[in-house]
């Protein structure tokens, strides 16, 4: 698209472009320009609700996020331990 921006410039201001050939490649550029930018995909972001929202102060809610982590740590090591004892044999 930089390319095509860069010789439709180079083309209007070197002159080779008459009145009425220069509207119609700034049009054309402007269209191509926009054509691009509709193709790129939507982002659509999920906020996902903590258990922690309800405490409004700082503190409180890294405490909460510290026993989130430290109860998704014990049940990861959790279902290792197990995975592992099923490997194992036992």
């Amino acid at each position: 698209m930089k390319k095509l921006l860069i010789i439709g410039a180079v083309f209007l201001l070197s002159g080779c472009a008459s009145r009425h050939v220069g509207p119609a490649i700034v049009g054309g550029v402007i269209g191509y320009a926009i054509g691009q930018n509709a193709n790129q995909p939507t982002v659509v972001i999920v906020q996902e609700h903590s258990p922690c929202d309800k405490y409004t102060l700082y503190n409180e809610r890294q405490a909460c996020q510290r026993g989130i982590n430290q109860r998704i740590a014990e049940e990861t090591r959790r279902r290792e331990t197990e995975a592992y004892r099923q490997g194992y044999g036992r």
